[in-house]
Order: structure tokens, then C-alpha cells, then sequence
């Protein structure tokens, strides 16, 4: 076969490969992975990503809804030990993420990097990701609810990453892994104090007495990402990200010119919970959606960061219709 026709056929396998039985093109998993941790032999069914980690051991994990993005865990064959969590961000034939041992928790806090690009995009023969249901690392089935939110944050149907029960710790919003009020209350900080309330996966409220803000929950309830826009003058606005530490929280801000916020920046904004409710106004602003005024103009990566997917105009995923479709 010529140059020609084999890198014709190979475009044709992966053009097939990026679209799901829903219709809706998707980055597809399935194939095998060069990497600098060795290669991945990985195939994709639904949003279920399982198969070959180099000659260690095996992979579970779960795509999210537009396929860009795979979050999961690894498990050597031995040590049995060794084990932990991964997750890759794909762009085109190639992924960049890290990776954690499973105490050092999830891999958003990476150990090390872990990139690759695709060798072939053809079904694999796997060696070790084989009889089972399901390859999960052996720590999983003690894994906690906000690890199953973290799995499942983003994935199309937002259901348990594992065969075991819902997050015992409540039922609201347990198919996002969070409980609903983990943002909720009055917080003192040192830059004001907030005043926020928490539907499901949205979280707005005031801004001290300078304006107000809008930002969604992100690893089952351990992160909020969003915008903050000053009353006046109006050109002041930004993004922030704040993680939960204790009844508190820690977390960086930037001006929207800059960009949204690294987890590499120094520690520059923190608080703590003073009280777990606010006002009856800030209730009032429940059906107005208050992301800052730069919202209507800032690019789609930015956008994707702050929601969580580039398919949702809000915090909360869209209605998907999945009567019919196979491999779900």
C-alpha cells in the first residue's frame, strides 16, 4: 500500500472513531498510546475509557462529554500498591495531564506529568484489562463520594464512575458527587467578606460591598471557578478559583486581561466560613444569572474553564437524549 493510501485509511479510522452513537463528534480514546510512562493500548466504549498500561498493569476511567478530557485510575499488576490517579487533556492525536499516587489524591494536584500522542487509532489486543467488568485500582472501592464526583465531573450521563453506591453523605446533587452547600454561607476574607449561595453546581452571591459574583463547583465539590465584577466602576471584573481548606477556603483571582488564574500563582485570596447562611437579597438573585459583564466576550477556553465543558451555557450540564443509542 502506498504512503498515500495508508495515511488516507488512517484518517478515515480516526474520523469514524471521533463520532459517538449519539451523532455529536468526540474525541475517541480507543487505540494505541505512545507515552512517556510507556505505551497505552485504550479502548473506549460510551464514556468508559479501560485497557493497557505499558507492561504494568491496567487503566479505568471515564471521558468527559466532549471526549477532550480523561480522568481515572492506574493499577500495577505488582507492586499491587502502586497505584493512583490520572487524568489526560486531549488536543488533536496528542494528550498532556499528570498524575498522583492514590494518597496523594487526585490527579488535578499532580506528582509528575504524563503526556503521549497516538501511534494508531486501530482497536488494540489488550494483555491485562482482560475477564473483568470492570480495572479500577484496588483503592477505589474505598474511595470516597467526592472522588466519584471527580470522575464524573463532566461526563455525559453523570453517572457512578464504579459499581458501588451513591456518596453517602447526602442525596442532593449526589450525581455530581457534592452535597449542595459547600460553598454556602458567609465567609470571611482578606478581600472582603462574601456572601454566597449554592444551587447545586452554581454558586453566586455578593462581593464584600464592591459587586458580585457567579463561578460553578468543580471536583465534586472541592473547587469553584468563576467571576467577580465591581459595581463601580464597571471595568473592574475578573476570575477567581478557590479550593475548600477546613470550613474555609484558599485560592488566586486575576483581572480578566490576564487570564484566568493558575494553581501555580501564590496564595492571594482566602476566607473562612463565619456563618452557614446569608441575607434573604442575595436569595433574591437565584433566577439572574450574574457572571461578570466580560462574560458575553471572552473566548471559549475561558468559558470551558469556569463551566466545565464547552457545551454548557451554565453550571449545570444540558439535557442529552440518549433514547437509542448503543454502548451506554
Amino acid at each position: 500500500m502506498s504512503q498515500t493510501l495508508k495515511l488516507a485509511a488512517r484518517i478515515a479510522v480516526m474520523t469514524a472513531a471521533m463520532y459517538s452513537s449519539t451523532g455529536i463528534a468526540h474525541a475517541n480514546w480507543t487505540g494505541t498510546w505512545d507515552s512517556q510512562h510507556g505505551e497505552l493500548r485504550l479502548i473506549q466504549e460510551g464514556e468508559r475509557v479501560y485497557g493497557d498500561y505499558a507492561n504494568r498493569g491496567y487503566f479505568e476511567g471515564r471521558a468527559s462529554q466532549d471526549g477532550k478530557r480523561l480522568r481515572g485510575t492506574f493499577q500495577y499488576n505488582s507492586p499491587r500498591s502502586k497505584n493512583g490517579y490520572i487524568e489526560f487533556v486531549r488536543s488533536g492525536d496528542s494528550f498532556a495531564g499528570g498524575w498522583s499516587w492514590a494518597n496523594d489524591g487526585f490527579a488535578s494536584y499532580t506528582r509528575g506529568n504524563w503526556s503521549g500522542s497516538v501511534q494508531s487509532a486501530a482497536t488494540p489486543q489488550l494483555t491485562y484489562a482482560v475477564n473483568k467488568n470492570q480495572y479500577w485500582a484496588d483503592f477505589w472501592r474505598s474511595s470516597n463520594g467526592r472522588s466519584l464526583g471527580w470522575m464524573n465531573d463532566g461526563v455525559a450521563q453523570n453517572q457512578p464512575a464504579a459499581d458501588q453506591a451513591e456518596p453517602a453523605y447526602g442525596q442532593a446533587d449526589a450525581a455530581y458527587g457534592i452535597r449542595g452547600d459547600e460553598w454556602a454561607g458567609t465567609f470571611d476574607t482578606n478581600h472582603g467578606e462574601l456572601r454566597l449561595v449554592q444551587r447545586g453546581r452554581r454558586v453566586f452571591g455578593e462581593y464584600a460591598k464592591r459587586g458580585y459574583f457567579e463561578g460553578c463547583v468543580h471536583d465534586g465539590g472541592l473547587t469553584m471557578r468563576g467571576t467577580f465584577q465591581y459595581n463601580s466602576p464597571r471595568s473592574k471584573h475578573g476570575f477567581i478559583e478557590f479550593r475548600t481548606n477546613g470550613d474555609g477556603f484558599e485560592g488566586t483571582w486575576t483581572w480578566t486581561r490576564n487570564g484566568t488564574p493558575s494553581r501555580g500563582d501564590r496564595i492571594n485570596w482566602s476566607g473562612a466560613r463565619s456563618q452557614p447562611d446569608v441575607a434573604q437579597r442575595v436569595y433574591d438573585r437565584a433566577n439572574k444569572v450574574s457572571f461578570a459583564d466580560m462574560w458575553s466576550t471572552i473566548g471559549s477556553e475561558q468559558r470551558r474553564w469556569v463551566l466545565g465543558s464547552e457545551y454548557y451555557e451554565s453550571c449545570d450540564a444540558p439535557e442529552v437524549d440518549y433514547e437509542g443509542a448503543s454502548g451506554f
